[in-house]
C-alpha cells in the first residue's frame, strides 16, 4: 500500500464527516491564500455583513461595551484597568498594525462572518487565527466569563467542511496570544467558502477577546529539502568563489505531484518560479552578493497551474557574501632611518607579505625605514565571513638629508662663532634663545650666553632630519674682594670676596698670613695693617679681573684682672692699656648678682672701685668691653682687693 494512503484517507473522512480534528497542519504549508490582519494605520470598520456587532471607534470614543467591537493598534485603561493593556497587535514587525477587539454580546451569536474566494477545489487547507483573552485573571472577582469560540468553514450552500471549538479560554495574569486552527479539504470544484466565528459564551463580565492574523494556507504532505554534500540548509559562499549547488526535494505523500523550484531575493516576502526547474533536483549558482532563498513547491497535477494550491518546503538559505575591497595607505615620506607605516582597510583580518621575507598579520604594521624594505607589499584582506581579496603597493625608501650642525664650540663673551652646517636639502636653523637665523649653511653668531643651535634639513623626497650644536660662552671674570675689615691683633678674619666666570683661577697677593691663597673667601691673620689683592684669571683667555681689601689690625687692649683701690698710690685704679685706640668703646662691670656697678663710654677716667661715690667691697666682679660695632666683645672677671 502506498505511503500517502493515510493522507488520502484522512481527506476522504473530512469530506464524509465534514469535520476535522482540532489541530494545525503537520505537513508542509503553502503561501497564505487569505490573510486578514485588519490593516495598519488609521482604523476603519469592517465591511457590511462581516459582523453583527456594532463598530465603535477606540480613538474617538473608548473601549467597546457588550455587543460592540473596534479596530485598533493599541488598547489601554479599559474598564477601570480590568483588561490587559496591548502595546501592539499580534502581527510580527507590523508597525501600527491593527487588530479586532470584541466585547461579546449578552447572547451568544456569530461575531465574524467572512467570505473567502479563489480557493482550489479538492485541496487541503489550514485555517488559523490568533486570539488573546482581554480580561485580567484578577478581574470580576476572579470569576469572569471565559471566551469560548467555534470556528466553522462552510460552503456557500451551508455545507460544513470543518469546525473547531476552542473550549474555555482562561484569563491570564499577562496577555497571551494563542494560535487556534485546523485543516480541512475543499470538495472538487468548490472555490468559495465562508469563515464563521461564533461566540458560545454570554457577555457580561468577561468573554472579551482580541483577534488578529486570520489565514488560509494550502496544507499538504511534508516536503523536505537538502543540499548535496552539505549538512545544513544554510550555505555561506563568497562572491569571489561561487560554485554550483545541487538542491534536492523529497516527499512521499503526493499521488501525481508537479514540482516547481522557486527563488526569493527579498527574505521570503515574494517567491518567483525558476523557469524549467520542475524536477525534484535542481542546480543553482548565484554569484552576486546577497541573500538567496530556494524552496520546492508541489501540487497534484490537476492544480499544478494554480499557485493557491501549492505547498512548499522550508527554504534553503544561500548567503553570497561580498568580496572584500582591500585598500592600502602608505604613510609618507618614506625615509631611511625614519618610521613609516602600512595601513590596511576593507577586511577583518590581514595577511601581509613583502621584501626580505616580510610577513605580518597586523592591520597597520610599523617600520623603521631601511633601503632593504623597498619593493612590493601584498595585502590579503579576509572578511568576517572568510571571503578574501588581495591588493599590492610598491614602496621606495629614500635617503635622508644627513644633516650635520658642526662640532660644539667654546667662545668668550663678546666674541663670535661660525656655524657650519652640511646636508642635502633646504636648511632651517633655530636656537634655544629664539634668535632669527638665516637659512644658509654657514654664518656667524654672537650669543651672550651658552646656546643650543638646531639644524633641520628637508630634501627633495620630503625626508626631514635634524642635528644640534652647542656654543658654550665663557663669561669674562669678575672680582670683588669684599668690604675692608678691622681685626684685633692675633685674630683671624674671613674675607667676604665674590668672583664670577667660567674656567677661572683665583690668587691672593701677598700670599702671607693667609690660610689658602687660592680660596675665594680666604682666612687671613696679619699682625699689622695689610692690603690683599684678589687676582682672577680666565684659563681660556677670556680676560682677568682684580680687586683689593684692606685689613686693619688694632692693638688688643690689656685688661688687668685685679686692682687694689686702698689709697696707697699703687694700683689704686683699674687701668686698661691700648683702650684709647678704640673710640667709643663701652665698659660695663657687674657684681656676682648681675647688678651693674660701673659703666663708662670711652673710659677717659679709669675706675676707682666705687659705685655712686661709695667704695665697693672687695670681691670678684665681671666686665664686658664693647670696643666698636662689628668687633669681638671682650669679657672676663676682675678681682677687687682692699
Amino acid at each position: 500500500m502506498r505511503r500517502y494512503f493515510c493522507f488520502a484517507l484522512l481527506c476522504l473522512l473530512l469530506l464524509i464527516s465534514a469535520h476535522t480534528r482540532a489541530q494545525l497542519c503537520n505537513g508542509s504549508l503553502g503561501d497564505p491564500v487569505v490573510f486578514i490582519d485588519f490593516g495598519k494605520g488609521t482604523p476603519a470598520p469592517l465591511a457590511a455583513g462581516v459582523t453583527t456587532y456594532t463598530y465603535q471607534s477606540y480613538q474617538q470614543a473608548s473601549c467597546p461595551n457588550d455587543g460592540l467591537y473596534t479596530i485598533t493598534s493599541t488598547l489601554f485603561n479599559c474598564f477601570g484597568n480590568s483588561w490587559h493593556n496591548l502595546n501592539e497587535d499580534h502581527t510580527p514587525g507590523d508597525v501600527n498594525g491593527n487588530m479586532m477587539v470584541v466585547n461579546a454580546s449578552v447572547t451568544p451569536d456569530d461575531f465574524f462572518v467572512y467570505p473567502v474566494s479563489g480557493l482550489c477545489g479538492g485541496t487541503t487547507y489550514e485555517f488559523s487565527a490568533w486570539v488573546a483573552t482581554l480580561l485580567l485573571a484578577s478581574s470580576c472577582g476572579g470569576n469572569g466569563t471565559d471566551p469560548n469560540i467555534t470556528f466553522r468553514i462552510e460552503t456557500n450552500t451551508g455545507q460544513v467542511l470543518g469546525n473547531y471549538s476552542t473550549g474555555s479560554i482562561p484569563e491570564t495574569p499577562v496577555v497571551q496570544w494563542k494560535q487556534y486552527g485546523f485543516y480541512f479539504t475543499t470538495p472538487a470544484g468548490v472555490t468559495d467558502l465562508v469563515v464563521r466565528m461564533t461566540n458560545n459564551a454570554p457577555g457580561g463580565c468577561g468573554n472579551d477577546v482580541a483577534l488578529d492574523d486570520i489565514s488560509f494556507r494550502p496544507c499538504g504532505p511534508q516536503i523536505s529539502t537538502s543540499v548535496t554534500g552539505a549538512a545544513s540548509a544554510v550555505i555561506d559562499l563568497c562572491a569571489e568563489a561561487p560554485r554550483p549547488l545541487e538542491l534536492n526535494g523529497n516527499s512521499g505523500g503526493f499521488t501525481d505531484p508537479v514540482w516547481q523550484w522557486q527563488e526569493s531575493t527579498d527574505s521570503g516576502k515574494t517567491w518567483t518560479d525558476i523557469a524549467g526547474q520542475e524536477n525534484v533536483t535542481t542546480t543553482v549558482q548565484p554569484t552576486l552578493p546577497g541573500l538567496y532563498l530556494y524552496r520546492i513547491s508541489a501540487a497534484e497535477r490537476p492544480n499544478a497551474g494554480l499557485s493557491k494550491c501549492r505547498v512548499a518546503s522550508a527554504p534553503i538559505t544561500i548567503n553570497i557574501h561580498p568580496t572584500p575591497v582591500p585598500s592600502i595607505q602608505v604613510s609618507t615620506p618614506l625615509c631611511n632611518g625614519k618610521p613609516w607605516q602600512l595601513q590596511a582597510s576593507g577586511g577583518s583580518t590581514w595577511a601581509w607579505t613583502g621584501p626580505g621575507g616580510f610577513s605580518s598579520s597586523e592591520q597597520n604594521p610599523l617600520f623603521t625605514g631601511a633601503f632593504s624594505q623597498s619593493g612590493t607589499y601584498t595585502l590579503k584582506a579576509i572578511s568576517d565571513k572568510g571571503c578574501e581579496a588581495t591588493t599590492s603597493t610598491t614602496v621606495q625608501i629614500r635617503p635622508g638629508p644627513a644633516p650635520f650642525a658642526g662640532n660644539d664650540q667654546t667662545i668668550c663673551a663678546g666674541s663670535s662663532a661660525t656655524l657650519t652646517g652640511t646636508g642635502n636639502g633646504t636648511f632651517v636653523w633655530a636656537s634655544s634663545a629664539g634668535d632669527q637665523l638665516p637659512a644658509s649653511p654657514v654664518f656667524s653668531v654672537s650669543p651672550r650666553d651658552s646656546t643650543q643651535y638646531y639644524l633641520t634639513v628637508t630634501n627633495s623626497f620630503g625626508c626631514v632630519d635634524s642635528d644640534t650644536v652647542a656654543i658654550h660662552v665663557n663669561q669674562s671674570p669678575t672680582a670683588d674682594a669684599g668690604p675692608d675689615l678691622t681685626i684685633l691683633e692675633g685674630d683671624t678674619a674671613r674675607i667676604r670676596a665674590k668672583v664670577s666666570g667660567a674656567g677661572i683661577i683665583v690668587r691672593w697677593v701677598p700670599a702671607t698670613f693667609i690660610v689658602d691663597d687660592a680660596q675665594v673667601e680666604a682666612a687671613v691673620f696679619p699682625p699689622r695693617n695689610l692690603t690683599y689683592k684678589l687676582d682672577v684669571n680666565s684659563v681660556s683667555g677670556c680676560g682677568a679681573a682684580s680687586d683689593e681689601v684692606f685689613i686693619r689690625v688694632l692693638n688688643k687692649p690689656i685688661v688687668p684682672n685685679s686692682f687694689s683701690p686702698n689709697g696707697d698710690g699703687v694700683n689704686d685704679r683699674w687701668v686698661i692699656e691700648q683702650l684709647q685706640n678704640y673710640t667709643g668703646a663701652n665698659i660695663e662691670v657687674f657684681n656676682r648678682y648681675g647688678q651693674k656697678v660701673f659703666s663708662s663710654r670711652q673710659y677717659s677716667t679709669p675706675w676707682d672701685g666705687r659705685m655712686n661715690g661709695n667704695p665697693l667691697p672687695a670681691g670678684t666682679y665681671y666686665y664686658v668691653i664693647t670696643l666698636r660695632p662689628g668687633m669681638p666683645v671682650l669679657s672676663g672677671w676682675l678681682l677687687l682687693v682692699r
